[in-house]
């Protein structure tokens, strides 16, 4: 039982102190007006959770007017990463899109003082079946996350995006969460549902009610966001305009002027409520009567006499508020915890202090050294000495007061150990559920955290009165060693992170052995091991290896099995290392170890073996980084490796030009394929240019298809007039790159486990050449088969496939269309090439082959 105790205090302590983890590293502006702002929030005691499908759906608008206005305590709650959106700004996409998505709403959550959670389920795109989604997510394990944020929570009164009777919105996802918050929030209050919960340190909570969004305005609660603050100078238009700018690759954007008057409508609990807080006491009285005659008339006072030209007068009340609070008695909601840090945190500001641990290395590189500062500086005259400074193994007693105006710094360094675990996203430290879009880490005290435990947590410890306090940082990387900067930082810091001394690289992803005609570079495949040390030494014992997984090369690095063909390369070497530098080995593969049909393991892997201080460990992965501007780096570990193709693919044509898109697989596949590909620019559409060309490929999802409608767009329809195919990819705005032959295109997803691919009987002969595609192959399609199929478009349009989806009987033949132009072909495919071809699909080389080779006419 002690243990049970132990875990369920660890986990409401984090919950509270550890949610956003770039919180400790925000400063607070040093403004009298933010003072008595969080005044404010000391004296309210109301909470509220938004819940939408995506961060997309994150109200920005109504997030500020609750927090900055009213003063309560809010979080959003997004049940996916939004892993399915388009990326905006950049090539991200899916698990690395989510990645981008938790940092800009940690972004947007610290501009506007909210809270942000996440829960284990996986974006997959737009979907017009509910029972697709309901397929795709397992319902009941994100029903019982949802409950147990909520009971985490606590929150009077939730707010979603979506409802159950949202049944006119054509995103079946909307209504399924509908019904998933229905049932969350009958269930949150009900003592036998999820009670092994309560073990884990939460107990049943009732929502008060749950509202809805809504554009109808008919017995429904309105908010104006255009509310002026006269305290923070902001409207919760101008406070939403800048959290709604940290999330760029949704589309998010600081330049929105207005935002119009929202409506809420209740959908559960109780609706006898002209506001949303009705019949919710917010005040301090809530969490004991103890409040009402000892906090709350003290707290009056301070906001009463709040000296706005020296608001340090204030710290001996906040002082005494303090020390009463710490005698209150703890309340289920745990409010008073939540309240000695909003005191604490007040009076830091009040007195101007600011503190940081900072290290010049942006990576803490296990088994080497990190070198650390410190540095704290006080604005006000009022008394306050240093303690101590902690972090990691430094714990050092310091006992000095704390000087006006000045920084005092100090300088250590920490051996990170060699056993440290190296960052890796707690969501994607395990496999994705191969049945549902679902991550699997079940790990309670990280369920919906947006990011990872602090790696590195600091602490200094101060004496202000008779109090002694903490403050909570964790290890920033900055290049500045300079004087320490009172001014308000308007980007999130970046945490140092802890990564491997050698990442490992393993090209191409896939290795195409039958390619015809082909050329020297499909003539000779090889496997390219790139390595980068992070360390620097000599004369390192190094072991380089390449096998099939499960044989040659595995996950502890154990030697090969010694079976013929498994393999491939294993060489022992002493090599000089600098931090910093990338090697390459280029590996020749044969061909004929990995016959077609043979029933073998085709996945290659590399591992290479180093010796440091005597003890040998196996590095097999490669650190992912994701660099944005206007967000901290990030990245991910993942173990990249190589599929063997034995299939014998045939190729017409020797150049093609492409459109760049963001999705540029279909470039490598060319390449792979042996074709010259030409990146195509608007100076590239000439005559002289596009007749050199076999066929042009427009990328999928153009950001700006108008373009390349201009002049550059006649040299386009000429080339295809004299004989040129032209194959647009599927485009989610009206398609004009046809052109004149028009279509307009919709979401249609299917996946090969409910649908069919069916090829028509009179394009059968074509659809043949030069790669015969059985029809085995086409039932081998992965998932998200097609995504913006062809609704409508013009009759020279020849349909050539139908993609049927079960169990809603719906089918499609706007996926793969062909219209003759001249003596060329212009053919529209909304297939998903790229997703097949990162899979290592025979047949999609063979299709992409076709498409390239379709006859002209």
């Amino acid at each position: 039982m002690k243990n049970v105790a132990r875990v369920a205090v660890i986990a409401v302590c984090l919950f509270i102190v550890c949610r956003l983890p770039y919180a400790a590293a925000q400063y607070s502006r040093y403004k009298s007006t933010d003072i008595y702002a969080s005044l404010q929030d000391i004296k309210t005691a109301g909470s509220v959770l938004l819940v939408g499908a995506t961060p997309a759906d994150r109200n920005a608008a109504l997030l500020a007017y609750l927090r900055q206005h009213k003063h309560l305590r809010t979080g959003f709650l997004s049940v996916t990463r939004g892993e399915g959106i388009k990326n905006r700004v950049s090539t991200e996409q899916g698990q690395e899109l989510g990645l981008v998505h938790a940092l800009e709403a940690i972004a947007a959550a610290s501009m506007d003082k909210t809270e942000i959670f996440f829960t284990s389920a996986v974006d997959f795109g737009w979907v017009e079946s509910e029972g697709e989604v309901i397929k795709g997510w397992d319902m009941p394990k994100l029903t019982k996350e949802v409950v147990g944020m909520i009971r985490q929570f606590k929150p009077d009164i939730i707010i979603t995006s979506f409802s159950v009777n949202d049944v006119d919105k054509p995103d079946a996802r909307s209504r399924v969460l509908g019904k998933l918050m229905q049932d969350a929030f009958a269930q949150a209050a009900d003592t036998s549902k999820y009670a092994e919960q309560f073990d884990l340190g939460v107990k049943p909570w009732q929502v008060k009610r749950m509202l809805c969004t809504t554009a109808d305005s008919t017995h429904a609660i309105a908010f104006n966001p255009e509310q002026y603050s006269a305290i923070s100078g902001l409207s919760i238009t101008d406070v939403a305009r800048y959290s709604n700018g940290q999330q760029r690759s949704i589309g998010g954007n600081d330049s929105l002027l207005n935002v119009p008057v929202q409506y809420l409508r209740v959908i559960a609990g109780d609706n006898n409520c002209a506001d949303m807080m009705d019949g919710i006491d917010v005040s301090l009285a809530r969490i004991s009567s103890y409040a009402t005659g000892n906090v709350i008339p003290l707290l009056d006072s301070m906001v009463q006499h709040f000296n706005f030209i020296s608001p340090e007068v204030a710290v001996e009340p906040l002082l005494r508020l303090y020390s009463r609070f710490k005698v209150m008695r703890a309340d289920t909601a745990g409010w008073k915890g939540r309240k000695l840090q909003e005191v604490q945190q007040a009076l830091f500001t009040m007195l101007g202090i600011k503190a940081v641990i900072t290290s010049s290395e942006r990576y803490a590189v296990t088994g080497r050294q990190l070198p650390l500062r410190f540095a704290i500086r006080k604005n006000s005259p009022y008394p306050v000495s240093l303690s101590r400074i902690r972090c990691q193994a430094i714990d050092s007693a310091i006992d000095i007061e704390l000087p006006q105006y000045t920084t005092r710094s100090f300088t250590a360094e920490i051996k990170v150990p060699v056993y440290t675990e190296a960052y890796q996203p707690y969501w994607l430290k395990k496999p994705m559920s191969s049945e549902y879009y679902m991550y699997t880490n079940d790990d309670w005290l990280m369920k919906g955290r947006p990011d990872n435990m602090p790696a590195f947590p600091g602490q200094f410890v101060l004496r202000i009165g008779e109090e002694e306090f903490s403050i909570n940082l964790q290890v920033e990387y900055s290049r500045d060693s300079g004087q320490l900067s009172m001014q308000y930082q308007e980007r999130l810091p970046e945490l140092v992170r802890t990564i491997l001394p050698l990442t490992v690289s393993l090209k191409p992803d896939n290795i195409l052995i039958h390619v015809k005609p082909g050329n020297e570079y499909t003539k000779n495949p090889s496997a390219i091991v790139y390595f980068k040390s992070y360390f620097t030494q000599k004369q390192v014992k190094t072991t380089i290896k390449l096998g099939r997984l499960g044989y040659g090369v595995s996950v502890d690095g154990a030697k090969a099995t010694g079976q013929k063909g498994n393999l491939l390369f294993e060489k022992d070497t002493l090599m000089d290392f600098v931090a910093g530098e990338v090697r390459q080995v280029n590996i020749p593969v044969q061909g004929e170890v990995f016959t077609k049909g043979e029933k073998v393991n085709r996945m290659l892997g590399a591992s290479i073996v180093l010796e440091l201080d005597s003890v040998k460990n196996n590095y097999n992965s490669l650190l992912r980084t994701i660099r944005y501007g206007y967000i901290p780096e990030t990245g991910y570990y993942l173990r990249e490796m190589c599929r063997l193709i034995p299939d014998e693919i045939n190729t017409r044509g020797n150049r093609i030009g492409f459109v760049s898109s963001k999705e540029d697989r279909i470039v490598y596949a060319l390449q792979q394929m042996g074709f010259t590909v030409k990146v195509l620019e608007d100076t590239d559409f000439t005559m002289d240019t596009l007749r050199q060309l076999d066929a042009i490929v427009i990328g999928s999802q153009l950001d700006a298809p108008e373009a390349y409608l201009g002049r550059s767009y006649d040299s386009l329809l000429l080339y295809v007039q004299e004989g040129g195919n032209c194959i647009v990819q599927g485009q989610d705005v009206a398609v004009q790159l046809t052109r004149p032959f028009l279509l307009t295109s919709a979401p249609f997803r299917i996946n090969n486990k409910d649908g069919k691919v069916s090829v028509q009987p009179e394009v059968l002969p074509t659809m043949q050449a030069p790669n015969s595609i059985t029809a085995e192959e086409w039932s081998s399609f992965g998932q998200d088969v097609c995504r913006f199929a062809a609704v409508s478009y013009d009759p020279a349009f020849v349909s050539c496939i139908t993609l049927s989806r079960n169990p809603e009987n719906k089918s499609t033949r706007g996926s793969l269309l062909r219209a003759v132009y001249g003596r060329g072909n212009f053919i529209y495919s909304s297939l998903n090439l790229s997703s097949q071809l990162a899979e290592g699909r025979a047949m999609a080389y063979k299709l992409l082959a076709n498409l390239i080779a379709w006859p002209g006419n």
